[in-house]
């Protein structure tokens, strides 16, 4: 079904075959799913916090804004980030404010990378150089 929405609107197959597996958890068995039915798997790059945008500051596991983007810069300065999948998610708890949405500072992470001097790939891209390479 979700298939058929996504193609209602215009999209194909090849634009949404992307697929973060929830919480970023797999085995062969999925992997081999997925592939059948023309899915790639794809996980964000280990050791960001950014993936935890989707947390409620009343539960334990929370992480604010202001932590995700620390940790994010801190991670930065101290690793490459050539290759890296980040995940920021579209929609947060709504308990979170507006100031507390990762997605609300995209523009400020996208602006302070290109300053640094990084520069931004499709996944296509990134399979596309690849395959070139090989």
């Amino acid at each position: 079904r979700m298939e058929q929405e996504l193609e209602r609107f215009g999209l194909t197959k090849e634009q949404y075959c992307w697929l973060i597996p929830p919480y970023e958890t797999y085995n062969q068995e999925a992997v081999d799913v997925m592939t059948e039915l023309g899915y790639r798997l794809v996980n964000p790059t280990g050791g960001l916090l950014t993936g935890m945008d989707w947390t409620s500051p009343d539960t334990k596991i929370y992480h604010s804004t202001e932590m995700i983007l620390d940790h994010l810069w801190k991670f930065e300065s101290e690793n490459t980030f050539n290759g890296v999948v980040l995940l920021i998610h579209a929609m947060n708890y709504p308990d979170r404010t507006d100031e507390d949405r990762p997605y609300n500072h995209l523009g400020e992470i996208i602006d302070r990378l290109r300053e640094k001097g990084y520069t931004f790939k499709t996944m296509f891209d990134v399979i596309e150089a690849e395959k070139a390479a090989k």
